[in-house]
């Protein structure tokens, strides 16, 4: 799917997409992408350079069934992010968060049960991340590790253990990064990252201990 240029705003919600080949969609000049739960395989978001500001909830009650993925052996569920339809093993992509690298401001929401996804794009620009749980499985918190190491101008963190973006929550903490003793691996433009849930689980613990070899108090 090809936009023009001159389209600013897209807001894909609930489509059903193609299940023989992934739809790429192309927007150059997009500033703000709502793309919510499609159902299908992944889709391929082509480079935005103008983007600012995207939501992204992906249910992953799809067909996507590539078998080829970059996750270590014996992850599971990183399939739905390597594009693998016509091009060689060695040129394989993260195909749905490769577009959103020009993002500022990312809310990125999984609802897969699956765990053990690895992140492999560059988030050069962004300074607000609010995604969920999803992100910080197996309990070493990888994934969410691994975002952060690719996004070195990241201001503000914020984790749910929800599916769902509310305004409220039972359980809300914050941590700061302790400037004496920061972490190499992270932004040091970090300032705070929050955790909201509704009650505090081993999902939680595992995240603040990863938080707490951060220096992230």
């Amino acid at each position: 799917m090809t936009c023009p240029s001159s389209l600013k705003r897209l807001i894909m919600e609930g489509m059903e997409l193609p299940t023989e080949s992934r739809m790429r969609i192309c927007a150059p000049g997009l500033v703000s992408l709502r793309l919510l739960g499609p159902r299908g395989r992944t889709p391929v978001l082509e480079s935005m350079p103008e983007l600012l500001a995207a939501h992204v909830v992906v249910d992953w009650d799809s067909e996507d069934t590539c078998d080829s993925c970059s996750q270590r052996e014996g992850d599971e569920g990183a399939e739905q992010f390597a594009d693998d339809d016509n091009i060689s093993q060695d040129t394989k992509k993260c195909v749905l968060l490769g577009g959103l690298s020009e993002a500022t401001d990312l809310i990125l929401i999984s609802e897969d049960s699956r765990k053990g996804l690895e992140m492999v794009s560059h988030i050069f620009k962004l300074k607000t991340l609010l995604l969920n749980d999803y992100w910080c499985y197996p309990a070493d918190c990888r994934p969410l590790g691994c975002i952060l190491e690719h996004a070195p101008v990241l201001e503000k963190l914020t984790v749910l253990f929800s599916c769902e973006v509310e305004d409220n929550y039972k359980v809300e903490m914050e941590g700061r990064l302790d400037r004496t003793e920061r972490s190499v691996a992270i932004s040091h433009h970090l300032k705070i990252i929050k955790v909201k849930c509704e009650v505090v689980d081993e999902g939680v613990y595992n995240l603040l201990k990863f938080m707490g070899a951060l220096n992230i108090y």
